[in-house]
């Protein structure tokens, strides 16, 4: 019997789902870290196939009921894909006990779909400048809103590191929650490194020309302005010594021009025009963000122009950055990530973070591991399509030797996917 084995076994119930191998146990370990050590932070490894997602839904369920925090979780995944998985396994709960919400371009705008545009996104909301008539016809069932005004209701919300970061660091409309869960939390760093990595080069900045060239000439000086950075960046004048000047310099074209597409936007009558000035100005308004978020936090970070006519800024590690993004409860779960990693990338305070190793419910022996065949498979390899009819030939040869059992075949990429799956005879059974 554990310590708040009742708890755990009721918040099963809860959630629809029966406790299976060692999940009662880690449960129990996670709580008794939280409540009864006072640990901030907890690092949970196990294998793939635990649970980890049940488990992370299980402690919210249980803290929530021992703290009486309404808002009990934020579960976050590296990628949308991710995050579905995770709302389809408590989809058969109501929606204000799990949620997922998903940024504003992936909800589609029935104003713009009836006026014949179908890639408009609630990225390009008008509402504001729309009749009561239309607003009612138009904007009372949108999923964006609706979603938006669900986001601090429901008890569990799910939703990507990149939203829940753009949340934390700069609009800050999340309310704080019970329990914050990583999932994937190997992938936390990088997903930060790639969030706030600040890039530009000549091709860039032709786009975004192009963009101010088709507002019929009201940002013809801002556009100039661009183009001398851009002539800058090409003669190689933006260098380790001054490119934190330059810095400022772009980051006060881009808040003009950003500044001026919204004021122009207000002005113009035609909806089309409107939104296409307003989008416009939503990408200087990023583009200012990320430039914006080094100077104010100061994270650590990398100068690099080994690539000719092309400068990125890029953070090494989410490092003391990380502490904006903590909560009251916070459960990183992975396969793979070490204390040793997680402290050197995320800086947990040692004093507040606890270690589970959850034991193995998988015998080694069920397992193994058999490497076949010699290639030597790297970027340049992976060109020639004469290594794909060599992996096929591989495939054909394992697929034979085990005729009774399922299996899949896992690539790196897309490209790979299809170059491979071409070259495998129809012989082979496969989708």
């Amino acid at each position: 019997m554990f310590k708040r084995e009742k708890e755990i076994l009721t918040a099963y119930k809860v959630l629809g789902y029966e406790p299976r191998d060692n999940q009662v146990k880690i449960i129990d370990d996670v709580v008794h870290q939280f409540i009864d050590q006072k640990k901030q932070n907890v690092l949970l490894t196990a294998d793939t196939g635990v649970g980890k997602s049940l488990i992370g839904a299980v402690v919210s369920e249980v803290l929530s009921t021992i703290v009486d925090q309404k808002l009990a979780g934020v579960f976050l995944s590296s990628t949308n894909s991710l995050t579905l998985q995770y709302a389809d396994s408590f989809k058969k709960l109501p929606e204000m006990k799990f949620f997922r919400v998903k940024g504003a371009g992936t909800y589609g705008c029935e104003y713009f779909k009836a006026k014949g545009n179908s890639f408009a996104t609630g990225e390009d909301c008008v509402k504001g400048e729309l009749s009561e008539i239309e607003v009612q016809k138009y904007c009372s069932t949108c999923e964006y809103k609706r979603a938006q005004g669900m986001i601090n209701k429901t008890e569990n919300l799910i939703t990507n590191y990149a939203y829940f970061m753009i949340s934390k660091l700069k609009s800050e409309h999340l309310l704080e929650r019970n329990l914050q869960v990583f999932d994937e939390a190997h992938l936390l760093n990088e997903v930060f490194c790639s969030q706030m990595s600040i890039e530009f080069s000549a091709e860039l900045f032709d786009k975004l020309c192009k963009d101010l060239g088709d507002l019929n000439g009201k940002l013809d000086n801002e556009k100039a302005d661009l183009i001398l950075f851009k002539n800058e960046l090409i003669a190689g004048k933006i260098k380790q010594a001054n490119y934190m000047e330059k810095l400022k310099y772009l980051y006060k074209i881009y808040i003009a021009i950003n500044t001026k597409c919204n004021t122009l936007a207000n002005l113009i009558p035609d909806m089309k025009a409107k939104m296409k000035t307003r989008k416009i100005g939503s990408r200087f308004g990023r583009l200012s963000g990320l430039i914006g978020g080094l100077f104010e936090h100061k994270y650590d970070h990398v100068f690099d122009d080994t690539v000719k006519g092309t400068i990125a800024i890029k953070p090494i590690f989410i490092g003391d950055m990380m502490h904006l993004l903590l909560g009251r409860y916070n459960l990183f779960m992975t396969a793979t990530m070490s204390p040793d990693f997680a402290e050197t990338t995320m800086k947990l305070d040692h004093n507040k973070t606890a270690y589970i190793t959850a034991d193995s419910v998988f015998p080694a022996v069920n397992r193994p591991l058999f490497f076949v065949g010699k290639q030597n498979l790297n970027y340049v390899t992976m060109q020639d399509p004469a290594t794909f009819r060599d992996l096929a030939k591989i495939v054909e040869y394992i697929v034979d030797h085990h005729k009774e059992d399922k299996g899949i075949i896992i690539v790196p990429s897309f490209y790979a996917t299809k170059q491979l799956s071409a070259a495998i005879p129809k012989s082979v059974k496969m989708f």
